[in-house]
Parts: structure tokens; sequence; C-alpha cells
């Protein structure tokens, strides 16, 4: 039981960051309505606050593996693109302790991010996003999605947090890798980047690892091939959760 619980809480958060605070928020590729919508964007917070994740999202799609790229491995190398682009740093030590940090960094992350300028894009001026995206209101929201080390350390003692520990440097690291691993192993089918198309990093993050496919068609719910997060999709558009928009080549 306590496993199936590891996989769910794992499955929650790389919905949220896959469908809430990605295709949703950045690239409003589906409409939601707002109980889903936002409950995606809460199961998505570990990433940072949505508003902040957004604007640098698109400016990462503008200059894609250019050197105003905020996170490309081509400039400033593999661990900066990883994860040394939100301290920021260069340094490969630096990058590679906070890439260990695993839950000390769903309490530093939101700190990271600067605030959200006063002018914002139509779609993301929304009260509640606006109110989520503030750094102590997702620092709180963040925090909650620790609750279940108090399971582990129930059911296991200091090896559930252990365990625990372990888990959320793997659901970090998997997300981080989008933006490293998946602009250097796999299939490229975007001529403008380096963005490639990998079926192990798609299985781990939801569908993300259709990294290419994505570059080639950021508007698309559907990132093509494998992808766990648009079969979710699916399922809310039976239930009248969601409306998918007409897929566009």
């Amino acid at each position: 039981m306590l496993y199936l619980f590891l996989i769910s809480w794992y499955v929650f958060i790389g919905l949220g960051v896959s469908l809430g605070t990605h295709r949703l928020v950045s690239h409003n590729s589906f409409k939601s309505n707002s109980a889903l919508k936002y409950i995606l964007v809460y199961a998505g917070t570990p990433a940072g606050p949505p508003i902040q994740w957004a604007l640098n999202h698109r400016i990462h799609h503008k200059t894609t593996d250019t050197e105003d790229d905020p996170h490309s491995p081509y400039f400033g190398g593999f661990w900066h693109a990883h994860c040394g682009w939100y301290l920021p740093t260069g340094n490969t030590f630096v990058a590679i302790m906070y890439a260990l940090a695993g839950p000390i960094r769903t309490i530093i992350d939101p700190f990271i991010w600067k605030a959200f300028p006063e002018k914002l894009p139509r779609d993301l001026d929304l009260p509640l996003l606006k109110f989520m995206s503030r750094r102590p209101v997702n620092f709180l929201l963040a925090l909650s999605h620790l609750l279940p080390f108090y399971l582990f350390y129930v059911e296991l003692g200091w090896m559930g947090l252990v365990l625990g520990y372990m888990i959320a440097v793997l659901f970090y690291n998997i997300g981080d890798s989008i933006n490293s691993v998946s602009h250097l192993v796999g299939s490229p089918d975007d001529p403008n980047t380096q963005a490639r198309n990998w079926f192990p990093s798609a299985l781990l993050t939801m569908g993300e690892g259709n990294h290419a496919e994505h570059h080639r068609s950021p508007g698309n719910a559907n990132f093509g091939g494998f992808d766990p997060g648009y079969l979710f999709l699916r399922v809310m558009k039976i239930l009248r959760l969601v409306t998918l928009k007409a897929r566009r080549d």
C-alpha cells in the first residue's frame, strides 16, 4: 500500500508540472474547468511559481539552444542546463549538490525565482494564479507536498524518511532532465532546435520526454508518441472536464 502511495505521489506531481504548469499555464494547449485547472496548478507547485515558470518557459521556446536560452546544455554546459540555472551558477559542484538536495529544494526554490512583473500577458493576469505565484504562497503550497514524509516515517521510521528523500531527488532530477538530457539524448524531430524525443524520458515525465515533438508544435496538448499526460487529458475529455484543441502540425 505504501508503494502504491509513493507511485501516486510521483504521478500527482508529474501530472501537475506537465499538464498544469506546462501545457495549460505556459501554452494554453487545452481548456479546463477552474477546479481541475487549479488542482493541476497546485500539483505542480514544487516546480516553482506557475507564472514565473511559464514566463521563463516562453523565453526558452523563443531562444532555444542559443546564448539567450535560460537553460541550454550547449551554452553553459550540462549541469547549468540541468539545475544550475535556478541559482544561477555555472559551478558544476554547486549544481550537483543542488541536484541532490531533494526535498530541501522544495523549501528553497520558491525564493530563487524573481517576483513576476506587474504587467502580465492577459492569459496569466488571473487573480488566483497570481496569488499562487507569489513566493510566500508558493512556498506554503510546495511545502504541503512534503506531508507524505510523515506517512513514510510512521510506516518505516527513519528508513521511510530516507525513501521519501530519494523519491524527491528522483522527481526533481527527472523534471530537470528535460532541460539537459532531452536536448542531448534521443532522436531529433524539430530542425530548428536540438530538442530530442526519447521513450524512457517520456515514460518517466508524463510525456515530456517527447521533447522534439513538443518544440516542433508547442501549442499542441498531444506531445506524440507515448504520452501519459495526454492519455489523462483524453479521460478528462470523456468526463467533460477539459476541451482539447484540434491538433496542429
